[in-house]
């Protein structure tokens, strides 16, 4: 993700930054799709 920050991701999608790194670590805690906005995001900017 050197494209951008998690806190950048977060702004955009009006998650929290915690979400986003549960999101990119694959750990339980967020919901399906709340987990694929945050990884389709996170591709469309690497």
């Amino acid at each position: 993700m050197s494209g951008i920050s998690m806190r950048e991701l977060a702004e955009i999608l009006g998650v929290s930054v915690a979400s986003v790194s549960v999101a990119l670590r694959g750990r339980a805690g967020i919901s399906e799709d709340t987990r694929a906005r945050i990884l389709a995001e996170a591709r469309k900017r690497a």
